[in-house]
């Protein structure tokens, strides 16, 4: 599932292409392609990712911290060499996960999209 949102991601054509226009170019990943992706399987760098998105959504809301302190792992996707996105089953009514990208340092740069 994860994966799917990826590729829809970096579509750049049809309806999928005009909807997630605005996000490549604030990412700074437009013209990147499906194929030049990679799942990371440093455990060190998936931890990394995951302390920072749990420290990013912790300060969100008091009713946050205990639900995000619950989840333990994810999927790490490199898009580029400074741009990273970590799904997590943190609970998003539209797909069950949550989306958050991150840069060569593991700071959160967006999430919810």
């Amino acid at each position: 599932m994860a994966l799917r949102f990826v590729q829809g991601l970096l579509t750049d054509t049809g309806e999928l292409g005009e909807r997630f226009t605005q996000t490549r170019a604030d990412l700074g990943i437009t013209g990147v392609h499906y194929n030049q992706v990679t799942v990371v399987r440093d455990t060190l760098q998936c931890r990394r990712a995951l302390n920072s998105w749990k420290t990013e959504f912790s300060t969100l809301g008091q009713d946050l911290a205990p639900r995000v302190a619950e989840v333990s792992g994810g999927l790490l996707v490199r898009l580029t060499l400074n741009r990273y996105l970590i799904a997590t089953t943190f609970f998003n009514p539209y797909s069950f996960l949550q989306y958050s990208a991150l840069d060569s340092n593991f700071v959160v740069i967006r999430r919810n999209f």
